[in-house]
């Protein structure tokens, strides 16, 4: 089953996502065979203020363990997290990312890694 997680972090909390990202790039490879696909959300200076996953896991409770596991939750990043179900839109494949690599694996490219 698959859930959306769409988190936006505090004001003024950049500097705090860049020093905890190699604990959460850590997390996020541990659980990659859960991952359908994600991304991060831009203020309107272009900086990351928030990430968006779409998961696949078994259950709502599942979903909010994924998503409170998460190193970023410990160190107070987030504002607000919400965890919904959601339906996969027709056409829509599935991708796998490498976090560390920040690359790609998107199955409509034969396994080739490109450059998110």
């Amino acid at each position: 089953m698959h859930f959306v997680v769409t988190r936006h972090d505090k004001p003024n909390s950049l500097a705090l996502r860049l020093s905890e990202r190699p604990g959460h790039l850590r997390y996020l490879e541990t659980v990659i065979d859960r991952i359908v696909f994600g991304g991060a959300l831009l203020g309107q200076d272009g900086k990351q203020n928030g990430s968006v996953l779409v998961i696949d896991v078994h259950d709502m409770a599942s979903a909010t363990a994924f998503a409170d596991a998460d190193p970023y939750v410990e160190a107070g990043l987030f504002a607000v997290t919400s965890v919904r179900y959601f339906a996969m839109g027709r056409g829509c494949h599935r991708r796998r990312f490498d976090p560390a690599r920040n690359i790609r694996l998107d199955g409509r490219d034969r396994g080739q890694a490109s450059r998110i």
